[in-house]
């Protein structure tokens, strides 16, 4: 199952590349020098993007399972302090035996998803982000 993980992590990286579409690339830690130019509500939902973008996209989709589960309604189907500490450690969760956090990792083939070193601000942001997508998913209480 692992192969089947890096093989749809390869696939989802490299699918512009496939298609001889080119799209500008941001790394861990670039920023778009165009987010300078923004404030406010405009500049957390880019910064959530940019997160979203450089973290997330090679295993998630808002409506899409790619390796890790979609994230339309993930706000909506655990608390906001729950998504924190799994964004933050799930290693440390599924340790715990914490119920919805093992039920994902079992759920998803024991990929273990990253620990993040993200602020309280930038994980704001991209919750703003993510919950900010017109597509959504109904939601289903697990915790």
């Amino acid at each position: 199952m692992v192969v089947v993980g890096a093989l749809a992590y390869q696939l989802v990286t490299n699918k512009d590349a496939l298609l001889g579409q080119e799209e500008e690339v941001f790394y861990c830690g670039t920023i778009d020098e165009d987010l300078a130019l923004l404030t406010g509500e405009d500049l957390k939902n880019e910064t959530g993007k940019a997160l979203f973008l450089n973290n997330c996209i090679q295993c998630h989709g808002f409506t899409e399972v790619v390796v890790g589960p979609a994230l339309a309604g993930v706000m909506k189907r655990h608390s906001k302090e729950w998504v924190y500490s799994f964004v933050l450690n799930s290693s440390k969760m599924i340790e715990e035996k914490d119920s919805a956090a093992v039920a994902i990792f079992e759920e998803y083939a024991k990929t273990q998803m990253p620990a993040f070193a993200f602020s309280r601000a930038e994980l704001d942001s991209l919750f703003d982000y993510i919950s900010d997508q017109p597509r959504d998913v109904p939601a289903v209480e697990t915790d």
